[in-house]
């Protein structure tokens, strides 16, 4: 648990929202002190890896002090009556949008793809399909769901890079869930609600980062094996993220023919090399023998998760020995292969990293996230905020209309359920 003064912004925000909701609505016959529990989850940055998660590679997140909080309160009127406790209620508050799932037709939910979608609405309503996703599949793990009002809001910039629906499933989770510490099978279960409901065909880094990650360290991850460690950072560096002001849906278009590409040249290699259960078994020494059997196109996408997936143990290394120059090298190079070799970089991005690159202090940038626009992650050392920003603005203001914005971020640990007198008093 924690104190009032160490909750996120958006934890005090969802739960003094609840509490004037729940007043104005006179649920459960007003609220007692401590009734109120607040998931809140983390976003999240990725150094090293790119598009490795879903060929079952390495990957090297960190979570950072951006959140997505979800204020809950069960709903038993006075009475007990079945019928008015038989529903949960959520606010999205930043949507102003409300939406109800009656607990007792969870079962038809999941069978009916009609009744799904006439829950969720239309694109304009997406924040449903990730809610309701989580919920769904809490309730096919045999996890018991109480009737409930909720207030969902956070601060992390949706359509970013920075994993907002991760974290608002790792929020969601959290506040509904049994007390306990976070778990693999909860990140588990979240990437299997955004995989199912939301139609992103997402691999496991966003949600094991948002339940998993320790404030201070990067989050060393087998994406196969599903072991980690939490490695620590370089001393006296920090991380700004320079958001593009361009977004997109992971949903649409270009991500899922990444994976269609990265599907079709396995094929082809299975016909050369034999077994590949995935990229993460293709060496770059047996790569190198085959990759003239591939179309150009296929080529280049293999090439990137090839080297992507070898870059993260070697960043591991420079951090071990504290050579953190030698690590913000290897964000650099992943940044170009992303853009070079799987083409989800845009002019925006390039330019940012660019310019991001040339100032003193800077050890490395890349882009963040899927790509296709969104944001970039500059790893530096401290005390170089100011130029950076200067540095940037001016360049990317030259040759574009979009307004950037700047995060100065700090690490962060995982999600949390958080509770007490404090959220109603």
């Amino acid at each position: 648990m924690f104190s009032e003064p160490e909750w996120p912004p958006p934890a005090r925000r969802a739960a003094e929202a609840l509490r004037r909701l729940v007043e104005a609505d006179e649920v459960g016959g007003g609220l007692e002190a401590g009734s109120i529990r607040v998931g809140a989850a983390p976003g999240r940055v990725n150094l090293l890896g790119g598009h490795t998660d879903y060929n079952e590679g390495y990957v090297l997140p960190v979570a950072v002090n951006r959140y997505v909080a979800c204020a809950v309160l069960e709903t038993v009127p006075e009475g007990g009556g079945e019928d008015d406790a038989s529903s949960l209620e959520f606010y999205g508050l930043d949507f102003d949008d409300r939406f109800t799932i009656e607990l007792t037709r969870l079962g038809d939910l999941r069978a009916d793809g009609e009744a799904f979608e006439r829950l969720v609405g239309g694109q304009q309503y997406r924040w449903r399909r990730y809610v309701a996703g989580v919920v769904l599949e809490m309730d096919e793990a045999g996890m018991a769901l109480p009737a409930s009002q909720a207030v969902i809001t956070g601060d992390v910039p949706i359509g970013s890079g920075l994993s907002s629906s991760a974290a608002l499933e790792a929020a969601v989770y959290t506040a509904l869930a049994p007390a306990g510490p976070a778990t693999v099978e909860a990140a588990l279960l979240c990437q299997r609600a955004e995989n199912r409901w939301a139609g992103v065909p997402c691999g496991i880094m966003d949600q094991f980062a948002s339940f998993m990650a320790q404030e201070g360290r990067v989050l060393f991850l087998d994406c196969r094996r599903l072991t980690y460690k939490n490695v620590r950072l370089p001393g006296g560096s920090a991380i700004t993220v320079v958001d593009s002001g361009i977004r997109r849906e992971l949903a649409d278009g270009e991500y899922r023919k990444r994976r269609q590409e990265i599907e079709s040249a396995l094929g082809i290699l299975r016909k050369v090399v034999g077994p590949l259960q995935s990229l993460r078994d293709l060496t770059p020494e047996v790569f190198a023998e085959v990759e003239d059997m591939l179309p150009l196109r296929l080529r280049r996408r293999v090439e990137h998760v090839v080297g992507a997936i070898a870059r993260v143990p070697r960043g591991i290394t420079h951090l071990a020995l504290g050579e953190d120059g030698e690590f913000g090298k290897l964000l650099n190079e992943c940044h170009r292969s992303l853009a070079d070799l799987y083409d989800v970089s845009t002019a925006e991005l390039d330019t940012i990293v660019s310019a991001a690159s040339e100032v003193e202090g800077v050890l490395g940038a890349r882009l963040t996230g899927a790509g296709f626009g969104g944001c970039c992650v500059v790893l530096h050392r401290e005390g170089c905020e100011d130029e950076l920003r200067s540095a940037v603005t001016a360049a990317f203001e030259a040759k574009f209309s979009p307004t950037l914005s700047f995060y100065h971020l700090h690490t962060a640990s995982g999600a949390r359920l958080l509770g007490g007198k404090e959220t109603v008093q």
